[in-house]
């Protein structure tokens, strides 16, 4: 008969031997170890000090520490010619020379070299015969009437000449001329129509050239006076010794007013409160159409125009005010405020050019470091010396430039990370500026721009590259970053804690559980008869 009993349990623990190990289990047991001292290789290395890492890759990035010359400038006064930067060949175009007279020999006297043509004159060329190149440097149109001149030179003629960083005089009168209202409007200058002249019947005087009869009112005099913000800082430039404290006379001058949005024109002188661009003997009604063009200090009687490039145009409302009878006189001050005028638009002051520049890194010790890239983290320095070219007759020299209270320079990746002004530390005309480089790497530029009234624009642009640290340069065991290195080390306990109790751990492998904790097993048990 078939019966199931319940088997008695056994009195003694049976463990069996532990079969050998796989090949699998094998591999695994060699390569936690080849990871463990991989590891603690690494630490070893990484453990090395910063400061020869730091010192070797410094030593691969020096660079010669040669000065770097002219900086970058659109500007073709920027140079280090042993030449002077501007020539002194003057067209001057003006069909009867004999009232200037005076004026010539001034400019004569200056070392500049004048030829004067009439607008007649077919032979007159701005260029040469192939067109590759400017026969002068400057032009001076004193007759406002011409249509043309020379060779059938128009507007954009001048305006090319303009573009070439060359210097253009226009001194204008009323009635004015198709080629002088074109130049003007050109440079950013608009002027009253034809049969009009600014008037002052307050400051009017008698004039002193003979000839044709003005009306009352054509000829008077102005208080030299700067005219806005604007007026002040390019005066100062132009006329180093101040405004003259004598009148300064103006006679048949057209009205001519600043466009709106030209920002490049500056007025230098304006005309008094009183005067008005209208018709001689005509009075003015009450009708909007018939109100004057421009009145008060609106109108521009001197305006400068400095380009972008280093160009310049003077205008002049009045050509009657150039006559020997007002530069010879006593009473008045033209002499005192044309010549400056004349001497600046030509090239004689305001000419400024980076003479030397040089970027280095600044040491712990005060020392300095030449490097062609930088870290994030350095103090870096940028020294500039910049020279303005004085041209009077017994000069003619590059000479420091001591007068930059705002020179400012930029660290720039597309935006500007910094911004810091540059401070003058000698007589030399060295302007320096040192600043901690921010915690960004890429190309970043040292940049100076420098667009002042007077002057010629300064441009300097230099790219360096900013790299990050490496990965033995960062500092070891911060003080605050002990709580993460705990855990790290506690993490790295358990892995090889748990991978031993794995790989090693024979009894945890291969211990049968004690027979108490083992469920009893049912035994079959079959009676033969």
């Amino acid at each position: 008969m078939d019966h199931l009993s319940r088997s008695p349990h056994r009195s003694h623990r049976h463990i069996s031997p532990p079969p050998p190990l796989s090949a699998r289990t094998v591999w695994c047991r060699a390569l936690c170890t080849a990871l463990f001292l991989f590891a603690l290789l690494g630490a070893v290395l990484s453990s090395a000090p910063v400061a020869a890492a730091a010192e070797g890759r410094s030593g691969a990035s020096r660079c010669d520490g040669s000065p770097i010359r002219d900086g970058w400038s659109f500007s073709r006064h920027i140079s280090t010619r042993g030449t002077p930067p501007v020539g002194r060949r003057v067209l001057v175009i003006v069909d009867d020379a004999q009232p200037y007279s005076r004026l010539f020999q001034l400019l004569q006297e200056a070392a500049y070299q004048l030829e004067v043509r009439s607008p007649s004159d077919r032979s007159v060329r701005l260029r040469n015969a192939v067109g590759t190149e400017y026969l002068y440097d400057a032009l001076l149109l004193m007759e406002p009437g011409m249509h043309t001149f020379g060779d059938s030179l128009r507007v954009q003629d001048v305006v090319d000449f303009v573009d070439a960083n060359r210097s253009v005089v226009l001194a204008a009168a009323a009635p004015l001329g198709p080629l002088m209202e074109g130049v003007a409007e050109a440079t950013g200058l608009e002027v009253d129509e034809a049969g009009t002249v600014l008037l002052d019947y307050v400051h009017a005087v008698r004039p002193l050239h003979s000839g044709r009869t003005n009306a009352w009112g054509e000829t008077f005099a102005v208080r030299p006076e700067a005219c806005g913000i604007a007026g002040r800082m390019t005066a100062s430039r132009i006329l180093p010794r101040g405004m003259p404290e004598r009148p300064v006379v103006f006679s048949r001058a057209i009205g001519a007013a600043a466009k709106a949005g030209k920002e490049l024109v500056r007025p230098v002188l304006c005309a008094p409160a009183t005067a008005h661009s209208y018709e001689p003997h005509e009075v003015i009604t009450s009708d909007e159409d018939a109100a004057p063009f421009v009145a008060g200090r609106e109108a521009l009687l001197v305006s400068a125009l400095h380009a972008r490039f280093g160009a310049r145009v003077t205008f002049v409302a009045s050509v009657d005010a150039l006559r020997d009878e007002y530069l010879s006189s006593g009473e008045y001050g033209n002499a005192d405020f044309f010549l400056p005028l004349l001497t600046w638009t030509l090239g004689e002051r305001g000419l400024l050019r980076i003479a030397a520049a040089e970027h280095y890194r600044v040491l712990p010790d005060g020392g300095r470091q030449h490097a062609d890239r930088y870290r994030v983290g350095d103090t870096v320095r940028l020294e500039m010396r910049i020279e303005e070219w004085d041209g009077a007759k017994d000069a003619q020299h590059w000479q420091p430039w001591n007068e930059a209270p705002d020179l400012q320079l930029e660290w720039v990746m597309l935006d500007p990370y910094v911004r810091h002004d540059m401070r003058r530390v000698d007589d030399r005309g060295t302007y320096v500026a040192e600043f901690a480089t921010p915690m960004k790497h890429g190309l970043f530029k040292f940049r100076v721009e420098h667009f002042r009234d007077g002057y010629t624009p300064l441009l300097y642009a230099r790219v360096v590259p900013m790299q990050p640290f490496w990965h033995n340069e960062y500092q070891r065991f911060l003080v605050k970053a002990y709580p993460y290195y705990a855990a790290v080390f506690a993490v790295m306990a358990a892995f090889w804690l748990l991978a031993y109790a794995l790989l090693w751990g024979k009894s945890f492998m291969h211990l049968r559980p004690p027979a108490s904790e083992r469920r009893p097993s049912l035994t079959l048990h079959v009676k033969r008869e």
